[in-house]
């Protein structure tokens, strides 16, 4: 069994306020606050989990930026890093499950956004569909099983922090 972490983007700028300052989507940071949250919620997460082989990012500022805060604060070794541009928040998650299902890492940590996160559960989950919010820094684990090419939900954990 193959597994996958995907996680939400932390707090990031608000598009109104974005908008305001001329920044495009694509460009819009984390803020402090989101910062700041992400970090005490994702230090209280356990390390059990076995080495993270490969992370793949969403080009947005915003996702790239929620990895760098997992990397520097989880103190992990080293793996390749993959900026995955079909992972946006509009985008089509059939990109990503055909990718996926062609790996061989046993672990992979994405970050990514919604709606794309919930639209990919839908797609990829066999036995429900995905209504959970997945809040800003929400995780979710998932089991991919080659051999009868199934996913199934392992885990599923959101900030209690309000976004």
């Amino acid at each position: 069994m193959q597994k996958f972490i995907l996680i939400r983007h932390a707090k990031a700028l608000s598009r109104n306020k974005a908008e305001a300052k001329n920044i495009s989507d694509k460009n819009r940071p984390l803020t402090t606050s989101g910062i700041k949250q992400f970090k005490k919620f994702i230090k209280l997460k356990k390390n059990k989990q076995n080495k993270i082989n490969l992370f793949v990012s969403s080009p947005y500022k915003r996702a790239i930026e929620t990895l760098d805060i997992i990397l520097d604060v989880k103190n992990i070794d080293a793996a390749p890093i993959k900026i995955f541009s079909k992972i946006t928040p509009e985008d089509n998650p059939k990109h990503l499950l055909a990718w996926l299902k062609k790996r061989t890492e046993k672990l992979i940590l994405i970050v990514s956004h919604e709606p794309f996160m919930s639209n990919f559960l839908n797609q990829s989950l066999d036995s429900e569909k995905w209504t959970k919010k997945i809040k800003k820094g929400g995780i979710v684990e998932i089991g991919y099983y080659s051999k009868n090419q199934k996913f199934k939900l392992i885990a599923f954990n959101n900030p209690s922090s309000r976004d």
